[in-house]
């Protein structure tokens, strides 16, 4: 019921949802969610930095956090907040490459100076296929102008039996 709420970008009600249930990891990447779709990027950190106090330096956390903030319109911070992952060990996922990539382009910078993030991303690829994460590497690929490799992507989703939202 959380994630539904929080996909609507309704934060007290989210906040009102998150309080009443158990208060896991799961909970707390859900209400990352909420704040940035309720374009909410201070919220996002403060709810961010709670939940590393609670868990750790989780990988879902730095994901969900680097997109919540994208979605939330502050670029800068997410890609600083992929820094700080790449500097705890996080590699960088789709998502997030995605979500760097995306961001470079909004700050009129070079997607192309990415690529060590993309290289990295892509790796991840081999380990856990999924098609959101294929889709949204194509889409990656393709905004850093690597179309070759992002229509292999494709081409792989199609043969998967997958629709390409890329």
């Amino acid at each position: 019921a959380l994630e539904i709420i929080a996909s609507t970008g309704d934060l007290p009600r989210a906040l009102q949802a998150f309080e009443a249930m158990e208060q896991e990891l799961h909970a707390f990447c859900a209400l990352l969610v909420a704040s940035g779709q309720a374009k909410q990027p201070q919220a996002t950190k403060v709810i961010l930095n709670e939940a590393i106090q609670r868990f750790g330096h989780e990988a879902l956390l730095y994901q969900k956090g680097v997109l919540s903030l994208w979605t939330a319109g502050a670029p800068k911070d997410a890609l600083k907040l992929i820094e700080v992952a790449r500097q705890r060990g996080i590699r960088v996922d789709p998502l997030m490459c995605e979500a760097a990539i995306y961001s470079y382009v909004v700050l009129n910078r070079k997607p192309a100076m990415l690529q060590p993030w993309v290289e990295e991303a892509y790796e991840t690829l081999n380990e856990e296929p999924k098609t959101e994460a294929v889709s949204a590497m194509a889409r990656a690929l393709a905004r850093a102008d690597d179309w070759q490799t992002a229509l292999k992507l494709v081409d792989y989703l199609r043969d998967c039996g997958a629709r390409a939202d890329a």
